[in-house]
């Protein structure tokens, strides 16, 4: 019985459109054409069309699919990085199990067949673990454990003799075969000289059962599964092949791959022939699988790009899907009421599921919406996530010892709390991400005793169970350690106390005791010790909110002792941390100020710690706060309303010097312009729209191609005002990526060096000015904007030197042009000694960028530039 094709890879989380594919014709590379996939006459048919029919939001990042069913409903199953595995109704979008957890990492491949009547989901990850669950039932049948590295694919098939058999694929360089039944592991082909990517099976035309695979080495391979020899290597490859796929199309065969290299290509698995190349792909290709589609073979394919491409052998014709917003990691193939379905999974956390049939008329019907962060990306918030990922990776790997404290600043309602959930997407499962609801532990306790609190139930989530006992058991000793007397006093009382309750019950005539009334003394006195210790532990080891407040008042320097058991609950992370803290600007004044206080403690004299199992240093937490920036200032000028006259600087009242103190760095929220929210509200109502024409994925084709080539900021934003609105749109997040580069920040850090003589003299500023700015320019980019390096540079100064004449103008932009006059009458009574200030006036006229006139400040402020501006 011929083995299912089978093929499942890596993939992550998050989304943004919906769209219709479109044909278009690439260039054949064929190069042994002896065999053709296709009728003559296929040039004449209609192209393949198909329609996004449903979005399966996943809430982490997907990182294998198969699809199925399960009891009469067709499923897609995913993989996911947070180490889960779930099922989900194709049709409806619901979950249709309950999530199957027990590996140990991240999931990187999914496999589903049939097992005595039920369905069963082959499962392996990063753990090296290949698990076999019911999935109806949610429960573990078996773990298969052979390999010795990370697991990255596995495929399932009916072997000949009628056993149910997996295949599985790893970084050991070799793929091994199970009886899943037995759980017996029943061979194993080795030969790839690199990791091995991916792996399906199928038939050959002799009826010998076979396997395809594709490995880092840059070659794919054809097994015989009964006697593990090679059948043919298929070279040709310049790239790592990070997928392959069996097809058997009316007694045709042919093998697919994708690979590094950016192309799909199509072999003939017995002769070793490659029939045919597709090129299109504009960055490696992750993912591939064969289907049928209106009665052709065709061959699917999911990139870096961010688009699923469907290609039709003989003419080359190629359907590009667009949709996604983020890397491409797995295709799937099934059927869906009858017809056939290709399902995508990419990095923006969502599986896309596409088929021919229309999309049924809602009428007047629209949903009920929650006010929940989003977890799909339509207002384009991954790319800025992405980029405040990635400087924090690098201030982890380059300055180990160096906490980093970020403002995601904007009003209630703007997305902050969605940026949250992209950012922490993006770091996990590298980082520990701590969340920390701010406006719900305000009224809990002492807010460095709920951060660490918080901190602890995070580092021990994913622990093996051990692993969390010992560090209660070490916690409670360190605790123990700088508690000191008073513990130690109340311990001896309570040895005391259940003495005198043992020999009060215990009878005084040995004679006359009985078993019973010697294990009611015991029990009596064991039990006021167990009480009286627990009690004593949540008052003086700091257990409990009110046994904080009692560590406040009796020790004479509690924030130390704090700080310092802080660094070292901080070392048992073993991963770097981050902390996540939502709804500041709910709380009140003081605890605003309390918590950003204890923050500032906790990480400015926590001693570095090395992990338990290395000997590399951890980083010292971070921590990322969402909240508008004007509560946290008022805060600060509420409760230090003495100083205000005394501590306040021109442009700099008291609460921007307190920001400026304790955040290096400032993220606003991307703005909304009038098309962004009205392509926002068309996308919530599920309005369609006929995007992905032809003429536009090639113009987002060639600017992808532009930006992988821009070496410097003016280059991106050069490219970006070339392009269209539409395409300008779809591209932003790689935009943001390119700027993210190594080569384009050394080039935009020498540019920026020209505004040296304008900044603060002080060792910091520097670094905050390239910190602020190209965070800035991520921003603007994410909003359409394209304003120009020097006007950007130019006022991100403006707004860290002088905060509060920025917001000023990011009101009254026309005001700019009263620096340098004495109009009093126009100008706030606080900035008038700014308005002929010499270091403002020198700053507006400055001869790179200047001077900024009124539209060039609402450009920077995130009005879009006028094309002729922005040139």
């Amino acid at each position: 019985m011929p083995l299912e094709p089978t093929f499942e890879r890596r993939i992550e989380q998050l989304i943004s459109g919906l769209e219709t594919g479109e044909i278009r014709t690439a260039p054949a590379e064929s190069e042994a054409a002896d065999t053709n996939l296709s009728p003559p006459d296929s040039s004449s048919e209609a192209p393949v069309q198909l329609t996004l029919v449903r979005v399966l939001r996943i809430g982490a990042r997907v990182a294998a699919l198969a699809v199925g069913e399960l009891e009469g409903r067709t499923v897609a199953v995913t993989g996911d990085e947070d180490a889960t595995v779930q099922a989900w109704d194709a049709a409806t979008g619901a979950r249709r199990a309950p999530p199957l957890l027990g590996h140990r990492g991240p999931v990187w491949a999914v496999a589903l067949g049939e097992l005595d009547a039920r369905t069963v989901a082959v499962t392996g990850g990063e753990d090296a673990a290949v698990r076999v669950w019911d999935l109806a039932a949610g429960n573990l049948l078996t773990t298969l454990t052979g390999h010795t590295a990370p697991v990255n694919a596995v495929a399932v098939g009916d072997a000949a003799d009628g056993r149910l058999i997996a295949l599985s694929a790893s970084d050991d360089r070799t793929i091994r075969l199970w009886d899943i039944a037995s759980g017996q592991e029943i061979g194993t082909l080795a030969g790839h000289t690199d990791w091995v990517n991916s792996v399906a099976c199928g038939t050959l035309h002799d009826g010998r059962l076979a396997a395809i695979s594709g490995s880092a080495d840059r070659t794919v391979r054809i097994w015989d599964l009964a006697t593990g020899q090679v059948v043919s290597i298929l070279a040709g490859h310049t790239g790592s092949v990070s997928s392959v796929a069996f097809g058997a199309i009316e007694g045709t065969l042919f093998t697919a791959s994708g690979s590094t290299d950016r192309t799909v290509r199509i072999w003939d698995p017995e002769s070793g022939h490659q029939l045919e190349t597709f090129t299109g792909h504009t960055d490696r290709v992750r993912t591939v699988a064969v289907t049928i589609l209106d009665g052709r073979p065709v061959t699917v394919s999911g990139s870096n790009d961010s688009t699923v491409r469907v290609w039709r052998g003989g003419d080359n014709s190629e359907v590009v899907l667009l949709g996604h917003a983020a890397p491409v990691r797995a295709v799937a193939v099934g059927a869906l009421d009858g017809m056939p379905i290709v399902a995508s999974g990419s990095d923006d956390g969502t599986v896309h599921v596409w088929g021919p049939a229309p999309v049924p008329d809602l009428g007047d019907q629209v949903e009920w919406l929650s006010d929940v962060p989003a977890q799909l990306d339509l207002l384009r918030r991954r790319p800025l996530a992405e980029a405040l990922a990635v400087r924090l990776r690098r201030i982890q790997n380059e300055e180990p010892g160096t906490s980093f404290l970020i403002h995601i600043d904007g009003a209630w309602g703007t997305g902050k709390s969605t940026l949250l959930n992209f950012l922490r997407l993006e770091l996990n499962p590298d980082w520990v991400t701590v969340d920390f609801d701010a406006w719900r532990q305000a009224r809990v306790g002492p807010a460095w005793w709920a951060l660490l609190s918080a901190l602890r139930v995070d580092i021990a989530r994913n622990a093996k169970f051990w692993e969390r006992a010992w560090l209660r058991v070490t916690e409670s000793w360190m605790r123990l350690r700088r508690a000191g007397a008073p513990f130690v006093f109340a311990v001896v009382l309570l040895l005391i106390v259940a003495s005198a309750v043992f020999l009060l019950i215990r009878p005084q005539e040995l004679a006359l005791k009985t078993a019973a009334e010697t294990v009611t003394a015991v029990i009596s006195a064991l039990g006021t010790l167990w009480v009286g210790a627990l009690v004593a532990g949540r008052f003086l080891l700091w257990d409990s909110a009110r046994g904080a407040r009692l560590f406040e008042q009796s020790n004479a320097d509690p924030m130390r002792d704090i700080s310092d058991h802080f660094g070292w609950l901080v070392g048992k992370a073993r991963r770097p941390v981050v902390i996540f803290v939502d709804d500041l600007d709910r709380c009140s004044e003081g605890y605003v100020v309390e918590l950003l206080e204890a923050v500032q403690t906790l990480i400015r004299d926590a001693p570095q710690q090395r992990s338990s199992d290395s000997t590399k240093e951890t980083s010292t937490v971070s921590f990322v706060f969402a909240a508008d920036g004007a509560w946290i200032r008022k805060s600060y000028e509420i409760a230090y309303e003495k100083f205000t006259e005394t501590v306040a600087e021109p442009g700099r009242p008291l609460g921007y010097l307190f920001l400026d103190k304790l955040f290096q760095l400032r993220v606003p929220v991307p703005s909304i312009d009038a098309p962004r929210q009205q392509e926002y509200l068309s996308s919530l109502l599920r309005v369609r729209t006929s995007e992905g024409s032809r003429q536009l994925i090639h113009e987002e084709q060639e600017v992808r191609e532009s930006l992988q080539r821009s070496s410097t900021d003016a280059e991106v934003v050069e490219k970006l005002n070339q392009a269209s609105p539409e395409v300008r749109d779809r591209v932003a997040g790689a935009a943001v990526e390119r700027l993210t580069t190594r080569e384009v920040e050394a080039a935009t850090e020498h540019s920026l060096q020209r505004f040296g003589p304008l900044l603060a003299p002080n060792p910091r500023s520097m670094k905050r000015f390239v910190n602020s700015y190209s965070v800035l320019r991520a921003v603007r980019i994410l909003e359409g904007n394209t304003v120009p390096l020097d006007p950007l540079a130019l006022w991100t100064i403006l707004e860290t030197r002088w905060p509060s004449l920025a917001d000023h103008l990011r009101v009254q932009p026309d005001a700019i042009t009263l620096l340098g006059t004495t109009n009093d009458e126009a100008m706030p009574i606080e900035l008038r000694s700014l308005f002929d200030d010499h270091e403002v006036c020198r700053l507006v006229g400055y001869e790179h960028g200047g001077p900024l006139t009124p539209d060039l400040v609402r450009a920077c402020c995130g009005a879009v530039l006028p094309k002729e501006r922005a040139q």
